[in-house]
């Protein structure tokens, strides 16, 4: 009588399976490797939010913008819509020489979850309610000419998608208002 080994007297699983699963496996752990913890609705411009990394800007481009944003959004912050746009240059002026050194601003942070495994935070330019709706803006200092706007209106789509679900989502309304400013433009575009 002859004595087999162990291994050939145990049944084998079919292999297909087990490198099946282990493929989906690597698979997720690489999604879940690259997927960032944090994204701002800024670093999703043009995209959605699933497995879409931030993009950043760097070097001296990136202090300028900054720079620049920070103070429009202060001027815009305190400024009386009313008021004669000839008086504007002297809120930049007052502004900028309060601002300059502070680098900040009053918008309105917000965290919210995107996914299992991720947080999107962010700052709201705007949010304001006008003839009892809730409306959201955002302030764009791009320079575009007028023929491109709904061009970036689109770029920024999702930007103002995860501002009004944050927003919808904070304050329980079932809907509300989005537009974005384009301040070099004057421009206001209801998205």
């Amino acid at each position: 009588h002859s004595q087999k080994s162990l291994s050939t007297m145990a049944p084998k699983p079919p292999l297909g399976s087990i490198l099946i699963r282990r493929q989906a496996r690597k698979l997720e752990w690489e999604k879940r490797r690259i997927t960032p913890r944090r994204v701002t609705p800024s670093s999703l411009t043009g995209s959605r939010v699933e497995g879409r990394a931030p993009h950043a800007v760097t070097g001296r481009n990136s202090d300028v913008a900054r720079l620049t944003g920070v103070c429009a959004h202060a001027v815009l912050e305190q400024w009386d819509f009313a008021r004669p746009c000839s008086e504007i240059g002297i809120v930049i002026e007052q502004t900028i020489d309060r601002y300059i050194g502070q680098n900040h601003s009053r918008e309105v942070p917000f965290v919210m979850s995107v996914g299992e495994f991720q947080l999107m935070e962010g700052a709201i330019d705007l949010i304001y309610r006008l003839d009892d709706r809730v409306w959201i803006a955002d302030y764009k200092t791009d320079d575009v000419a007028a023929e491109d706007v709904r061009r970036k209106v689109d770029y920024y789509r999702s930007q103002a998608e995860s501002y009004s679900q944050a927003v919808a989502t904070a304050l329980g309304v079932p809907s509300l208002s989005f537009q974005f400013i384009f301040l070099r433009l004057g421009l206001a575009v209801d998205v």
